[in-house]
């Protein structure tokens, strides 16, 4: 593997971070300016299964926009390169990145990207 496909690769990382690092870290701000040090947890444990469906499904959200926001970044990316150095790169990256489990959305946003692409 040549040295300016495992600089692609090692990009396609600091996107995956960089995705995952914009959405969380923005809601993490906004949460810790909106409560204050002094807010005590509900006791009641119907209001405490209340927060907790709200935490998780907030957290599922967030992981599939930071997925959604890196693929988008790695295509852009990726559109930049040539053809050739494009296709080698994105066969690639399954080894070193386990994309199976962003498969749909990855294929949905490629056919936008390259729409001529098998």
């Amino acid at each position: 593997m040549s040295l300016r496909v495992l600089f692609h690769l090692a990009v396609s990382w600091v996107l995956f971070l960089l995705a995952f690092a914009l959405v969380w870290g923005s809601v993490y701000l906004v949460i810790r300016s909106s409560i204050s040090e002094s807010a005590a947890l509900p006791t009641d444990g119907w209001a405490m299964l209340g927060i907790a469906a709200i935490g998780i499904g907030s957290a599922v959200g967030l992981a599939y926009g930071s997925v959604h926001l890196f693929v988008r970044l790695w295509f852009s990316y990726l559109s930049r390169l040539p053809t050739h150095e494009r296709l080698t790169v994105e066969g690639k990256l399954p080894t070193v990145m386990n994309i199976a489990v962003m498969q749909p959305l990855y294929n949905k946003v490629r056919s936008r990207y390259f729409p001529n692409d098998a």
